[in-house]
């Protein structure tokens, strides 16, 4: 569909690590080739012409595939667009591959938008439509216009797997892509609910048996607009104008004699053969602003939609044009096991090829995660330099960054009204089936060093996100042979980069938190936060420095020491290798790469790191400092004797 712009983005957040763990549950075996045969591009439908999962086809009636019915949570997502439904599925791109630049000249998606969410993606993949280019994260969604050459880039060594979702849209859809480019607007959050049954519509129409004239004459009136903002002469647009206005004028008045009844076919078929020959005697000659030439559009989107008469029969004036749209829920998607496809000879012969899906073993479950590495930290304390510079480890899977989707889309974690009152998780949080479902999320998003997800065994995971500074009985629970990493920055620097990212508006986690008056809030979400009402930004940041270092240390100290390894931001700085070469022993790692002196800024950094750069907000900090220097002293005396049980720990395995 043609817009106004390359991309708009929803105001809709879903859950991508849900989606991913969905995602995973499918074989080699039921993934297919590109139907053009793109090489590095494959699919998995999941709306499919007569529920056939085989069938590419985009004219005739859409229905769930048998795939679908395996993924509530893609049908919760479906639901949430509120429309009518057409083809869609996932599709991948392997590693450093791209999905070609094309135009969608089909008449199918000349009505229709392309709903894109991203499951699993990475930084680096690049979504380029016209002359715009874009990143789309993951549980993001977007549309772009299909009319414009478009392309995505991805320059990663693992696969990018996307939801695809083609819909004519709705007023309740259409609304809110309005809104999405409203920079205030907070995205609606569309978290898994495993007790729903989602309620999805589906396309019955979208060719026409014999296209009416006023379809014909609005699509070549935008076609023409669309050449007369072009390099074309004025002669040649109105040549070729001229020559198809005389078959329109043929075509309404066999449409006055026939409508779209079976005697007026062969009067039609005539007259699309002359539109063929039209666009064939002008080809090459009139370019649109798109690259695309003006008989191309003719002959490949026009002239094929003129005529469906093999949809006659659930269209025309029979039972099958005054139908009700088509409603399923979960229970009404087909199961390759217990039901049949709908009487169709044609149909019944393709799905014949179906029983592979049936005689597909259901996939073991995926083995859980074993001696996870956390880094606990306050914000701003480093914590994303150590963890990107460990990631490099040969051994280790991480999600890429930090966690706060896989974690917080877990109703136990999620701050709300009726459920917790901050990030604090204890281990009573971790009830069986959040700890199985937390497992299943990491283990769906985990990527190694190059990109690749874990291919068998149980993989170990490396994890980093400052509001786990407040999960440490929990994440124990969680994961009983985890270890724990505590990095500490002085106070005056850590607070200080805490204003900062404070200020800077790039580290906001709750924008509308009830009753707050302040800011929009930024970092984690300490226990008393609603002591801060009113507050300025350096008594806030000075409160989350304090009460997260407290709320940590209690729990470390809880914990057997052998558990928890400490290390100072100053002393990772001086000496990154040495810190590493310790750590890998503390966590029994490999490590086989060089590292620098002097280690790369980190993605988060605000402004680069400089001695004595905290004086800048002394005069800010100076209110807050005999509280904030009780608890560094403790944090110093703990780091002092957990050193010190290291050191008798390792003395003792020697």
């Amino acid at each position: 569909m043609q817009l106004s712009a390359p991309f708009f983005k929803l105001p809709l957040q879903f859950d991508a690590a849900r989606l991913a763990i969905e995602v995973a549950q499918f074989t080699a075996a039921e993934w297919r080739p590109h139907p053009q045969g793109h090489p590095g591009n494959s699919a998995l439908p999941y709306i499919a012409r007569n529920g056939n999962p085989l069938d590419d086809g985009v004219s005739g009636p859409m229905q769930p595939t048998p795939h679908l019915a395996r993924c509530p949570y893609v049908m919760q997502v479906m639901e949430a667009l509120g429309v009518t439904l057409g083809r869609s599925r996932l599709m991948r791109l392997d590693a450093r591959a791209e999905a070609t630049p094309h135009v969608d000249l089909s008449y199918y998606w000349q009505q229709r938008v392309r709903v894109h969410i991203p499951v699993v993606t990475f930084a680096e993949v690049e979504f380029i439509c016209g002359d715009a280019t874009t990143h789309m994260s993951a549980g993001e969604c977007w549309i772009f216009d299909t009319w414009r050459v478009h392309n995505v880039l991805n320059p990663n060594s693992a696969q990018r797997t996307h939801l695809v979702i083609d819909t004519v849209g709705s007023a309740q859809f259409w609304r809110r892509v309005e809104a999405g480019g409203d920079p205030t607007q907070v995205p609606a959050i569309v978290a898994y609910r495993a007790d729903a049954k989602a309620q999805l519509r589906f396309e019955r129409h979208n060719y026409p048996v014999i296209m009416e004239p006023a379809e014909m004459a609005s699509l070549w009136s935008r076609w023409l607009t669309d050449a007369r903002a072009g390099d074309a002469s004025p002669g040649a647009i109105a040549a070729i104008d001229g020559l198809v206005e005389q078959v329109f004028r043929d075509w309404r008045a066999l449409w006055a004699q026939f409508g779209d009844q079976a005697d007026g076919w062969p009067h039609y078929t005539r007259l699309r053969e002359r539109v063929l020959g039209i666009a064939d005697a002008h080809a090459n000659r009139i370019m649109l602003p798109n690259k695309m030439d003006l008989a191309s559009v003719l002959k490949l989107s026009l002239a094929p939609a003129l005529m469906s008469t093999d949809l006659a029969a659930t269209k025309g004036t029979a039972a099958g044009a005054n139908a009700a749209p088509r409603v399923a829920d979960a229970a009404q998607i087909p199961d390759l096991a217990q039901s049949k496809p709908q009487a169709s000879p044609k149909v019944s012969v393709q799905w014949g090829v179906q029983t592979l899906f049936r005689t597909q073993p259901a996939p073991p479950p995926p083995a859980r995660l074993v001696r996870p590495l956390i880094i606990v930290s306050t914000p701003r304390a480093g914590s994303t330099l150590l963890f990107e510079t460990l990631a490099g480890a040969p051994n280790l899977f991480t999600v890429g960054g930090e966690s706060h989707d896989v974690l917080e889309n877990i109703a136990a974690l999620r701050p709300s009204p009726q459920g917790p009152q901050s990030n604090r998780a204890e281990a009573s949080d971790a009830k069986p089936a959040v700890v199985d479902e937390l497992h299943q999320r990491f283990r769906a998003a985990l990527r190694d060093r190059d990109g690749r997800p874990p291919v068998e065994g149980a993989p170990r995971l490396l994890e980093k996100t400052p509001k786990n500074a407040l999960r440490v009985p929990f994440l124990d629970a969680a994961f009983a042979d985890a270890r724990f990493i505590y990095l500490y920055r002085e106070p005056e620097e850590n607070v200080s980069s805490m204003i900062e990212g404070w200020e800077s508006g790039r580290f906001v986690m709750y924008a509308r938190l009830p009753d707050w008056r302040g800011p929009p809030w930024s970092f984690l979400l300490i226990p008393g936060w609603r002591d801060l009402i009113g507050a300025d930004v350096p008594a806030i940041a000075a409160a989350q420095w304090q009460r997260t270092q407290t709320v940590l240390l209690d729990d470390l100290e809880a914990l057997p020491p052998a558990r928890v390894h400490s290390l100072t931001y100053r002393e990772f700085l001086a000496d990154p290798a040495a810190c590493v070469r310790n750590i890998c022993r503390f966590a029994d790692l490999a490590w086989d790469r060089p590292l620098p002196a002097t280690l790369p800024l980190s993605r988060y950094t605000v402004t680069p790191p400089q001695a004595d750069k905290w004086r800048q907000r002394e005069a800010q900090i100076a209110p807050h400092r005999s509280e904030l220097e009780r608890v560094a002293e403790r944090a110093r005396a703990f780091i002092a004797r957990s050193r010190t049980t290291g050191q008798q720990v390792a003395e003792a395995a020697s």
